[in-house]
């Protein structure tokens, strides 16, 4: 999980190392950058213009280059072989991991990858014992995560704070009875991170608030002591104990929550009866 990386420019991905301090030396790698957009602009007819709709990002695709130069510490197939295994073509995307300067605030950054293409130019310098190896990955979630997850808590019984980058602090809120804790969160990257959070009972119908526009995502449904309803943004769920589909119990009109880009805060209220504690997980987010 990320964890052979130690320095910049090295990329690791099916438990091998690559790139600065190894046999594989990366010479270039592309589509790093933003990725292109996808419009949801609607053309407005027998008129001039469209209707101005959503902007989401598309896919990524990465391409990296390698060069490795057959120096006798072991043969050229070998370290091709190495190449091979560690971007294989499998059905489920891969954690792919790595530490660009300039990319992902020059942390080591996760994407989960599909490899499209792994080609070796056979040239004159390949017969000399210098290959060169480029490999096609492809994101279906262009984002750039950071590797280190963040979390944090507030509980009604207790206003200290879980996790090195929150501090819980009284409110006194709005809209229902408040419990005493604000959760402070802080996306270092430059992109919206989505958001897993539980809300452990005892509670009747939980709300959790984003402060800084008011977005909430709220409950009909008691969680007992001892239990959680878990909320994943992404994979956009609903579930009881992290297994029972509760999908039914989310109002209309609530807002799939995410973490904004720098600080914000979130609240936890409730409208019936019981304490509980909100746990919130993210990661910094770049695109």
């Amino acid at each position: 999980m990320g964890a052979l990386i130690t320095g910049d420019w090295q990329i690791q991905r099916a438990g091998h190392l690559l790139g600065d301090t190894t046999d594989y030396d990366i010479r270039k790698i592309d589509g790093l950058g933003q990725p292109a957009a996808v419009p949801s602009d609607k053309p407005l007819s027998q008129r001039h213009g469209a209707v101005a709709g959503k902007d989401f990002l598309g896919s990524r695709v990465v391409t990296v280059v390698f060069e490795v130069v057959d120096d006798s510490s072991y043969s050229m197939g070998e370290k091709l072989a190495v190449l091979a295994e560690a971007f294989a073509p499998t059905e489920e995307q891969k954690p792919t991991f790595m530490r660009i300067p300039g990319v992902g605030g020059g942390g080591v950054v996760e994407l989960a990858t599909h490899v499209r293409r792994r080609s070796v130019s056979v040239t004159t310098e390949y017969a000399r014992g210098l290959a060169t190896v480029a490999v096609q990955l492809s994101a279906s979630d262009p984002r750039l995560y950071g590797y280190n997850q963040i979390t944090g808590s507030a509980s009604a019984d207790d206003d200290s704070g879980l996790g090195l980058e929150f501090d819980v602090t009284p409110d006194i809120g709005f809209g229902g009875a408040v419990l005493p804790g604000l959760i402070e969160t802080n996306n270092g990257g430059n992109f919206s991170a989505p958001l897993m959070f539980r809300v452990y009972g005892p509670v009747t119908n939980p709300v959790v608030t984003r402060v800084s526009d008011g977005a909430a995502m709220s409950f009909t449904t008691t969680v007992a002591s001892g239990a959680y309803l878990e909320v994943d943004s992404e994979s956009r769920t609903v579930k009881l104990n992290g297994v029972t589909n509760q999908y039914s119990t989310l109002n209309v009109g609530s807002t799939w929550l995410e973490v904004p880009a720098g600080d914000d805060q979130f609240r936890l209220t409730r409208t019936g009866t019981g304490s509980a504690t909100l746990v919130v997980y993210y990661n910094d987010c770049y695109v």
